[in-house]
């Protein structure tokens, strides 16, 4: 048995599979790849079948039965916002990471008029309350990995069906400019989500990665730009390519940004635009109520948002919006004239990333500037670009502006998993920031790793200048503090009078994350180290805190209680579109001829009632009525469909007296095959109980310790049903003998009969099914019990023989020794004999056979 289960559970876990998230999180929008066995290598499709999903999430309060939360994501929470702009918790990218205090919360605060922003005190954090509910930022992230997690999953089911599939890991692509503030929150936002992440990977590089994977390379390096304008930020990334040993390696070798710099800046401008025409059409209407109007903002920005894709291909586009303000449509055109000279200023400094990655590196030897990021489709960005280089021969536009971060994060992500891959890229990454550290925060500081130092997954060796006492660290991220390290140790100057330092290994994992991974004393005597020891110490985090693992489970149990929620309310209003769509199935139904015709009046007018009672409790009490109450309306409506389908369906031909015969003839068939099976039952039973008494074992004891799960029938169930099968056979004997009879029934009154007899037929087939499986299982378990006692009763005699043979063995070594003794006893006595002289003889013989 335990065998049988071992080799269950171990060919469970073969059937097991893991697989690799790669997300792609946009300011704006999200893209995902799964990485898992049978499935393809494409972009995992939103829940409307797009390519890439709106990043965020939408709440709308539901009411019921209780206050609830209803949670929508991509396009669908677009549409919410508009509805409900205080639950609009999209573009959250931003927040990651910052305090109250820093520009990008007001900037969130502009673009979403009506969230309740909160700041997070304990950690220094920014936070929503929606519904009196309080939620981080990581949380609102959370969401949104856990969603595309979801619809990841369920199509790895579709595509793999027979095996219990995990997506535990996860590879995002992030801003090399992110903070080490920002690295932790996304981190923790995964870990809440149930995704480990694999690692942080930069955008560039895994554009570059997708650039390169189809092209061949020789051991000379080729230099190329990865200009990246996406929603909220500009980066630009100066790459190397070659082919060193068969391996294509690329390193970064340039880096330039603009945080602010992005797709979002031209939306608000066109936005503003929409809003002076507006307010031009509307001279009565005050700019600050129309502003104040979170609904109007809202449907204004998402205009503003399609009008700027379409001004990328065309000069005009037409905006409008019904019912935009104070019952007022709007309708106007912008020309892409108007919305350039607005953005005059940002597209002067769209080039700036891209100078501060060239430095002075020889434009010459540039070989492309490959655009990566929607918002590069904009034309006057690529002007922009073309007059910075003076070649618009450079710009390269064959790369997938949308969807290249993505796969290359794929690429990238499977290596650093330990995915087996064909093509295998080294890389050669760069940490963005300088990282120096301080015993003080008014004491000079000393620079660890440099700014652009390659040694992002590596460990970097650091003596300390503190010769002596407590060690106190501060860590530094260019000019801002975030992480603080206090070491003790024993040694002192007077326990190592030639000197006493300390060095570190800090460590660089793949996400960019710097901390300091030990610390070591070494202790000085007669000019060399002669005592080394690993000091422990405390680290605490500046600023920003990320959540502790306590903080992360209670943020994991407080999303469990929404995914909850979510589940059942789905499943409440599959339930409600459900009973709806039965009300107007029936409501037509009963209105169709043939139902007039054959179904019984009463029954239609009871049916006709019903509809009528349950679409006015759908309307008035459906909200608050729980999943299980509208289930029960649900049956009932169907209940009834079913009862007026008899009537209607069943053929005049099963009306006949011959088919009552027949069925007639098949019951009684059907009971006196019970009436067998119940002797057969009988018999086993008795032909057991001899067994038992063969071996003196209690049959009764025995067949009362068994306990099923399934309900054995009774005799008076039994009886009811073979009553009704009786009385069908009487009365199908009467029309029998009076065949004009039948002629006088009415064809409800047939039918009727008719489903009576059926239905004692099925309960008569159920209740043999139950009797022939409880009559199975309980024979099987009396003889199981039958041998089990006999392998008892034969290991017990087997036990007692060699028992009886181990007594009789030791007796046997008794008498043994018994034997021994004598002869020893006998072999003395006759060598003193032997020995004494003849005088003494006599008493000498005396005295042994004294002591004998």
């Amino acid at each position: 048995m335990r065998l049988r289960i071992l080799f269950a559970f171990l060919s469970v876990l073969l059937c097991v599979k893991s697989a690799l998230l790669a997300v792609d999180y946009g300011e704006e929008y999200t893209k995902a790849i799964l990485i898992a066995p049978s499935v393809p290598l494409d972009v995992l499709l939103s829940a409307d079948s797009k390519r890439k999903d709106v990043s965020g999430v939408s709440l709308t309060p539901v009411t019921g039965i209780r206050s609830d939360i209803q949670r929508s994501y991509g396009f669908h929470a677009l549409s919410a916002c508009i509805r409900n702009p205080s639950g609009c918790l999209t573009y959250v990218k931003p927040l990651l990471g910052k305090s109250p205090e820093d520009p990008a919360v007001d900037t969130f605060a502009t673009v979403h008029p009506g969230v309740e922003i909160i700041p997070i005190s304990a950690r220094n954090s920014t936070g929503f309350r929606f519904q009196g509910t309080d939620f981080s930022v990581e949380e609102v992230v959370a969401m949104n990995f856990a969603d595309i997690k979801r619809r990841a999953l369920g199509k790895w089911n579709e595509l793999s069906p027979n095996t219990y599939n995990v997506i535990d890991e996860i590879a995002i692509s992030i801003p090399r400019y992110y903070t080490h503030s920002e690295r932790r929150a996304l981190i923790d936002a995964a870990e809440i989500a149930g995704l480990k992440v694999v690692a942080l990977v930069d955008d560039g590089v895994s554009a570059a990665i997708s650039y390169a994977q189809h092209r061949e390379f020789s051991e000379e390096k080729q230099y190329h730009l990865i200009y990246d304008m996406g929603a909220g930020s500009t980066k630009a990334t100066l790459i190397s390519l070659s082919t060193v040993n068969d391996t294509l390696s690329l390193a970064v070798e340039g880096y330039g940004y603009d945080r602010s710099l992005g797709g979002h800046n031209f939306t608000a401008a066109i936005k503003e635009i929409l809003v002076e025409k507006f307010l031009a059409q509307n001279i009565k209407i005050s700019r600050e109520e129309f502003t104040a109007d979170a609904r109007a903002m809202n449907k204004l920005w998402q205009a503003a948002d399609k009008a700027k894709l379409v001004l990328s291909a065309n000069t005009l586009t037409r905006v409008s919006s019904d019912n935009l303000y104070a019952e007022r449509d709007f309708r106007c055109a912008v020309k892409r004239t108007e919305f350039e000279q607005r953005i005059s200023e940002q597209i002067d400094s769209c080039s700036d990333p891209l100078e501060t990655a060239l430095g002075n590196f020889d434009l010459s030897k540039l070989q492309s500037v490959i655009l990566a990021g929607g918002s590069t489709r904009v034309p006057a960005v690529q002007r922009r670009l073309t007059s910075y280089l003076g070649d618009a021969e450079k710009i390269s536009r064959n790369i997938n502006a949308d969807e290249a971060v993505v796969f290359g994060l794929a690429m990238r992500g499977a290596n650093l998993a330990g995915y087996k891959r064909r093509l295998i890229i080294d890389v050669l990454d760069r940490v963005e920031f300088e990282y120096s550290i301080a015993s003080s925060e008014t004491s000079n500081r000393e620079v660890v790793i440099p700014s652009a130092a390659p040694v992002v997954g590596q460990l970097v060796h650091h003596n300390f200048t503190e010769t002596a006492g407590k060690l106190d660290v501060i860590l530094y991220e260019d000019e801002n503090p975030f992480r603080s390290y206090s070491f003790d140790s024993a040694l002192t100057l007077e326990t190592c009078p030639d000197g006493l330092n300390y060095s570190g290994d800090f460590a660089v994992s793949k996400s960019g994350i710097v901390h300091l991974k030990s610390v070591r004393s070494l202790c000085y005597k007669e000019g060399s180290p002669v005592t080394t020891s690993k000091l422990s110490g405390n680290a605490d985090f500046w600023g920003f805190k990320p959540l502790t693992q306590k903080q992360v489970k209670e943020s994991v149990d407080r999303l469990s209680i929404l995914d909850k929620h979510d589940e059942e309310r789905i499943h409440r209003e599959g339930i409600i579109n459900s009973l709806e769509a039965s009300l107007y199935e029936m409501r037509a139904y009963i209105e169709e001829e043939q139902v007039i015709q054959k179904g019984p009046e009463a029954l239609v007018k009871k049916a006709r009632k019903l509809v009528d009672e349950l679409l006015s409790w759908l309307d008035e009490n459906s909200l608050k009525s729980t999943s299980k109450e509208i289930q029960k309306k649900l049956d009932k409506i169907r209940h009834h469909k079913k009862r007026l389908d008899t009537y209607v369906q069943t053929p005049d031909e099963f009306l006949t007296l011959d088919k009552f015969i027949q069925l007639s003839n098949d019951s009684t068939t059907l009971m006196h095959e019970l009436q067998d099976f119940m002797v057969t039952m009988s018999e086993d039973a008795m032909e057991m109980k001899e067994s038992y008494d063969e071996f003196n074992l209690n049959f009764d004891e025995t067949n009362a310790k068994l306990k099923l799960d399934k309900k054995e029938e009774t005799e008076t169930e039994l009886k009811e049903v073979v009553e009704h099968i009786n009385e069908f056979a009487n009365i199908v004997k009467k029309l029998e003998e009076d065949p004009d009879q039948i002629k006088s029934k009415s064809r409800v009154e047939l039918i009727d009969l008719r489903e009576a007899s059926l239905s004692a037929v099925e309960k008569l087939k159920s209740q043999m099914e139950t009797l022939r499986t409880v009559h199975d299982l309980r024979i099987g378990y009396l003889r199981n019990q039958l041998r089990l006692a006999q392998k008892a009763r034969v290991k017990k005699a087997m036990k007692e023989k060699a028992k009886r043979k181990e007594a009789e063995k030791e007796e046997a070594k008794k008498l043994e020794a018994k034997k021994e003794e004598a002869k020893k006893v006998e072999e003395l006595t006759e060598s003193q004999t032997l020995s004494s002289t003849p005088i003494e003889s006599s008493t000498s013989t005396q005295q042994s056979h004294d002591e004998l």
